[in-house]
């Protein structure tokens, strides 16, 4: 049971190991590919710094403090635009429109004019035939963006993603979690070094009380043994000098018999190898 025990904590500590190192493999990768957001399965976390999407009116919107999840897109014909909005007195739809509904799909791109990401909802498309890329437009849900139609551009190379989640849980969450989210918070990020942490001391308690204990019952059977060894011996046991001296040389026998059966198991092993060898050379030359 106890191997058994020791085989499924070490699964475990290397799937933790190989997901974390894969993760920080792959966020590292993606971070200079992405303008500069890092990735792992395709999904990016962000944190949301402004209230620029914040809409009284949409309870369920996003707003400052909120965590989003960024899913890469490689469809960009699939992205939905917002509907317009036109004025009454233009209901031929002849000039452009005044406002656009919020319905349309809520992207993150790379902002040059700020030099950052941002998120905003997606309120045009089109694809330029000269360029062979696709252009977007976007604008914040916030009222105040909206009398302003205060809108970006940038092409499908400034795109990092559309948004598929978000919640003030997982704003919270990145704030103890991402060292950039925890500084725009004003806070410190400390889950993942605990989480990482925590396991690895957990397993390292384990394994040297496990080792404590194995060598504390090595030597109570050892001891036994030469207590054994020592009433067989006829020795008389008042006699501190004799009782001593045969436990020394007991002692030593035991150590050179370890050391003995040790080297048999070495011997036997690198035997076997040979014999493997010497098979697969006759069998070659057959």
């Amino acid at each position: 049971m106890k191997k058994w025990i020791s085989y499924i904590i070490d699964a475990i500590l290397l799937m933790i190991i190989g997901v974390l190192g894969y993760v920080q493999i792959s966020m590292l990768v993606s971070k200079d590919k992405n303008h500069g957001v890092p990735s792992a399965f395709n999904r990016s976390f962000l944190y949301v710094v402004s209230e620029s999407m914040d809409d009284p009116d949409q309870p369920n919107g996003v707003k400052k403090g909120h965590g989003i999840i960024i899913e890469k897109v490689t469809n960009f014909e699939s992205l939905k635009v917002s509907d317009p909005i036109y004025a009454e007195d233009d209901p031929n739809h002849e000039n452009k429109p005044i406002d656009f509904l919020k319905n349309g799909a809520v992207v993150t791109f790379y902002y040059d004019l700020v030099k950052a990401p941002d998120t905003h909802r997606l309120i045009n498309k089109e694809f330029n035939e000269e360029t062979g890329l696709w252009e977007f437009e976007t604008m914040g849900d916030n009222p105040v963006a909206h009398q302003q139609m205060k809108t970006e551009r940038f092409t499908e190379k400034e795109l990092i993603g559309k948004m598929v989640y978000h919640s003030k849980a997982l704003g919270d969450f990145l704030t103890i979690s991402s060292p950039a989210a925890a500084a725009s918070a004003g806070r410190s990020a400390w889950f993942f070094p605990v989480a990482i942490l925590t396991p690895v001391f957990g397993f390292a308690i384990y394994y040297i009380v496990d080792a404590i204990l194995k060598y504390q019952k090595e030597n109570k059977l050892r001891e036994a043994k030469i207590n054994e060894k020592l009433q067989e011996s006829g020795i008389d046991l008042n006699d501190e000098e004799a009782v001593e001296l045969f436990k020394m040389k007991e002692e030593m026998r035991l150590d050179y018999q370890e050391e003995y059966d040790k080297l048999k198991v070495k011997l036997r092993k690198e035997l076997e190898k040979e014999k493997d060898k010497l098979r697969k050379e006759n069998h070659e030359e057959k």
